[in-house]
């Protein structure tokens, strides 16, 4: 007999930052989700960056082991110590994660909710001082906790589940308030996962019709934003000389990509850094910012140039690396004496 695999799905992790596939994640599949596999004669392999999901096939290309309804939990490890320096997120990387899911067995997965990673004991910091106050911890699906109820406040300022036997996945916690004040929260349990340095989860509910056509799932992020500047610091030059310098990018095709304005220390704000730090000694100084916010891109923009009148000084100016927080960039100039 002749074993034969066939992709169920897959799953990968895209960012705009790179203009495609991001290699920045491991995938890791908890114990549990380890047996599931084997009971429906999955084989989970990574190539290239992406997570292909097979399952054992008969002659006629049907599933041996069919799994519709269950719920494959993959956690999301994050390798790159820059990555929230070019990443749009919505959320600070270690105080929470992020979940994704495809609801029902879809064939694509919605927008993450953002949680707090928890072990077996799920504690609650109680978020206000009235009293009382009935706290409850509801799964997506399965049996939920009994209640916790706080009489007074001198009792606690927080309270703990013992969640040991229960599902893992999305718990939504919330406090019941006099008044009809209600806050809640979101908490993701899993005490495998936890152990992780874990960024999200992906959540797959396999659907009948994944042995058919596998769908492809993928994990998509944004480029972060920022107005990219070009603090240009010059000595040696006239006031008349400086005053001709520019930065401009040079378009192959088109208009460019970003364009500059300048501004002189006069007129720097706050968010711009200050020039008795970036000129001492009585240099001079201009400041050339993007007009607009600029995506940060892996590589940088090409052509992005120093001019003085049709003399390019520096033809590539140095661009934002990922392991820079902010798009601050400092060029100095000395002019050649004659």
């Amino acid at each position: 007999m002749i074993t034969r695999f066939i992709v169920l799905c897959t799953l990968d992790v895209t960012h705009v930052y790179y203009g495609g596939s991001c290699r920045d994640f491991t995938f890791v599949i908890p114990p549990d989700v380890g047996a599931l596999v084997r009971r429906g004669r999955l084989l989970p392999r990574t190539l290239d960056g992406k997570l292909y999901v097979l399952f054992e096939a008969d002659e006629n290309d049907a599933p041996r082991t069919p799994l519709p309804g269950a719920v494959m939990r993959i956690g999301l490890c994050l390798n790159n110590t820059s990555f929230s320096n070019f990443t749009a997120l919505a959320f600070s990387p270690g105080s929470a994660v992020a979940i994704y899911g495809n609801g029902a067995g879809n064939a694509q997965l919605g927008a993450p909710t953002i949680a707090v990673l928890s072990g077996h004991l799920l504690t609650v910091p109680l978020s206000q001082g009235d009293r009382p106050v009935t706290v409850t911890a509801s799964p997506t699906g399965g049996a939920a906790p009994p209640p916790i109820e706080v009489t007074t406040a001198a009792d606690r300022d927080s309270v703990s589940f013992d969640l040991t036997g229960f599902a893992p996945g999305l718990y939504t916690v919330v406090e019941a308030y006099p008044g009809n004040v209600e806050h809640s929260r979101a908490f993701y349990v899993d005490p495998e996962l936890a152990r992780e340095p874990l960024f999200g989860v992906v959540e797959i509910t396999i659907a009948a019709g994944f042995y058919a056509a596998a769908p492809a799932f993928s994990v998509a992020f944004d480029a972060r934003a920022e107005t990219l500047k070009y603090y240009v610091v010059a000595r040696g030059y006239t006031d008349a000389e400086f005053n001709q310098i520019d930065v401009s990018q040079l378009s192959a095709n088109g208009p460019p990509e970003i364009t500059f304005t300048k501004k002189l220390p006069a007129a720097f704000t706050p968010s711009d850094l200050p020039a008795s730090l970036v000129a001492p000694g009585g240099a001079k100084l201009a400041l050339f910012q993007s007009t607009a916010p600029v995506k940060r891109k892996a590589g940088g923009y090409a052509r992005v140039q120093l001019r003085r009148q049709n003399d390019v000084i520096i033809s590539n100016l140095p661009q934002v690396t990922p392991d820079r927080p902010n798009a601050d960039l400092i060029v100095h100039l000395s002019k050649p004496k004659p």
